[in-house]
């Protein structure tokens, strides 16, 4: 029978060593070698673990309207080494995605595909380190001095996860030794109630109205674009198409619309990158096969790095919207700023890294951007899109918390896998912290996006990593309590005893399992 304990942190003092915690623990053990025991309190406790929470998140009961469809990402890095200097010759990426349980029982064609597709991912990715690898000894026999890192790499966005589809933007890179990287964009699509493959002619039964309005958007966006007298108009690449090739076009839909992307090369000289047009559903309604134009009452778009984005605003007329890491040009590290029409905005906090997403809630629109700085401390920073303002000093120590992380020895490669649950809901949302109380650890809890546009949590207190635990210095009589927080007696624990953490309100209270 598992028992639990609740101290208040103001209680540090009760003899008390930590373990499995980065920081803090030599002067807690200095305070609790220094003072005498005292007086435990009787807190609820949880006895949630992260699987609990992630299956609890996942499987929440959705208000009527149309549903969201929880998916689980998983980013996977094929890594080889010199077997002499270890230097990184070749690096392979790819990803999964899953249903939780009860999303896979609820749409299974759609679970059987993505395992399918995630075991074809795997074995290509297994077969391309190997490649690079020997691609890179080749390279070296006859260049001794090549130090450069063969790559070839594929990160996804879920753009929209709902009964009605499930869209992923994938983003392609890779290097194999030449004067530049190749890069590229593909879109998966897929029919959630029968887990097959859609194509854009399901989604935009017209072709020759979408490549009307497709002239139109593209002339009034890059006609006086950098290189724009170098492109072939879009609508008349599409012209050119085989049926087979215009399906293979690649797009993804979100909540707001359709993405058609065009890689390096396709509409013009490499210099002029990549192009993409967006049509949202406000522009052309009737130009979508109705049930795409059905969406939840509040979704998230992912931001795409280097892109502009045009949100269709209360209005209904698209407004361009992009956020951008500004340098200044002598450190290493950025400021985010953030463009939405006509306004731009600035942030105050310095970061080495930002994950951006536009969030509608409450009838809103507002810009989620997740920034990284020293010590890997995370802050979330909120922009209100439709009042165009950044609240100066309101940053939030917060990221989305992804769970999986492992790292093996696979025999001619290393691989490394991390992620977690895709941030699609901003009605349920696990948001992970740093916190200092019985020392240094990180805590989750869940969130819902408030009035205000700012993450409202559902609960009082964080859940603690299963890897967190302290020791008692010293013997500790303690009154123990059930998962209600009843009391159930008292114990006597001796000097050594570890601990696990089990939920803190980050402030003052920290519960404990013996």
């Amino acid at each position: 029978m598992k028992k639990h304990i609740a101290l208040c942190a103001g209680l540090m003092a009760l003899g008390l060593g930590l373990t499995a915690c980065s920081g803090a623990k030599d002067s807690a053990e200095t305070a609790a070698e220094e003072t005498t025991a005292g007086t435990a309190t009787t807190e609820a406790v949880s006895e949630t673990s992260s699987e609990e929470e992630s299956s609890a998140a996942a499987n929440e009961v959705e208000p009527e309207g149309l549903a969201h469809i929880p998916v689980t990402v998983e980013e996977r890095a094929l890594t080889s080494y010199a077997s002499d200097t270890q230097a990184l010759v070749a690096e392979a990426d790819y990803f999964t995605l899953a249903l939780p349980e009860e999303a896979a029982k609820e749409y299974p064609a759609l679970a059987t595909t993505l395992d399918e597709k995630a075991k074809d991912d795997a074995a290509k990715a297994q077969d391309k380190i190997l490649e690079l690898a020997a691609e890179f000894q080749d390279i070296a026999e006859y260049s001794s001095d090549f130090d450069s890192t063969l790559t070839e790499k594929l990160k996804p966005k879920v753009m929209r996860a709902d009964a009605n589809i499930l869209s992923i933007l994938c983003e392609g890179e890779a290097y194999s030794g030449g004067a530049h990287g190749d890069y590229w964009t593909e879109g998966r699509n897929y029919d959630p109630a029968s887990g097959r493959e859609l194509k854009l002619s399901d989604v935009v039964p017209d072709r020759e109205k979408l490549t009307t309005l497709v002239r139109e958007k593209f002339s009034e966006k890059y006609t006086t674009a950098e290189f724009g007298d170098a492109l072939t108009n879009a609508a008349d690449y599409l012209a050119t198409l085989s049926d087979s090739d215009y399906e293979a076009t690649p797009w993804t839909m979100d909540s707001e619309g359709l993405t058609l992307y065009f890689p390096q090369y396709t509409l013009g000289p490499y210099a002029a990158g990549a192009q993409d047009i967006s049509i949202a559903f406000t522009e052309a309604p009737e130009l979508f096969s109705a049930k795409y134009l059905e969406t939840c009452d509040a979704y998230v778009i992912p931001l795409v790095d280097a892109r502009t984005y045009e949100l269709a605003l209360g209005d209904g007329k698209p407004v361009a919207v992009s956020v951008e890491l500004s340098s200044d040009g002598v450190s290493d590290t950025y400021t985010c700023a953030y463009s939405i029409g006509n306004t731009s905005l600035h942030s105050e906090n310095y970061c080495y890294s930002a994950e951006n997403y536009i969030v509608y809630a409450g009838g809103e629109h507002y810009i989620y951007s997740f920034s990284s700085s020293d010590n890997d401390y995370m802050s979330l920073e909120v922009v209100d899109v439709e009042k165009k303002s950044l609240e100066e000093g309101r940053s939030v120590n917060a990221s989305l918390y992804r769970p999986i992380f492992s790292w093996s020895e696979e025999g001619d490669y290393d691989m490394r896998s991390t992620g977690g649950a895709a941030f699609t809901n901003p009605d349920h949302m696990v948001l992970e912290r740093r916190m200092e109380v019985l020392g240094t650890t990180s805590g989750r809890r869940s969130y819902h996006v408030g009035a205000d546009g700012y993450p409202e949590s559902d609960d009082a207190y964080y859940t603690l990593p299963l890897s967190y635990a302290i020791r008692t210095k010293k013997e500790m009589t303690l009154d123990t309590v059930d998962a209600k927080g009843e009391k159930t007696g008292t114990e006597t624990i001796p000097a050594g005893t570890y601990l696990i953490g089990i939920r803190s309100d980050a402030d003052q209270i920290e519960d404990l399992q013996l």
